[in-house]
């Protein structure tokens, strides 16, 4: 039963949410592949998490963050250096702006802003 609703949860915040995950994801990567493949990790974990953790008050948020965890990861074990105490001090001061944090990180690794 709360494997159905985590399931279904998944689902709807997939629908709602994973287009403009997915744009944010290639436009600070510059990779449509790897933009998808930290989406789908992401999706992946939320399916091993949620059951056990609860569905999140705000999935979609949810699933932002752990894409774009998973791109630096992924960056990180593609042997390209990462400033890992600056990007972990903005993702704990939401004030010092997330989003420009992680642009600037992905930029290093030749991200396309055109995108």
């Amino acid at each position: 039963h709360r494997q159905r609703r985590v399931k279904a949860a998944l689902e709807a915040a997939w629908k709602a949410e994973s287009g403009r995950i997915l744009a944010g994801l290639i436009r600070r990567l510059g990779d449509f592949d790897r933009a998808e493949e930290a989406l789908h990790e992401a999706a992946a974990r939320a399916l091993e998490r949620w059951p056990a953790d609860g569905v999140p008050e705000r999935p979609g948020a949810w699933l932002t963050r752990v894409a774009q965890r998973a791109a630096l990861d992924r960056l990180r074990r593609d042997g390209r250096a990462v400033a890992a105490d600056d990007w972990l001090a903005a993702l704990a001061d939401p004030a010092a702006g997330r989003d420009a944090a992680l642009d600037d990180e992905l930029a290093r690794f030749g991200g396309d802003d055109r995108l």
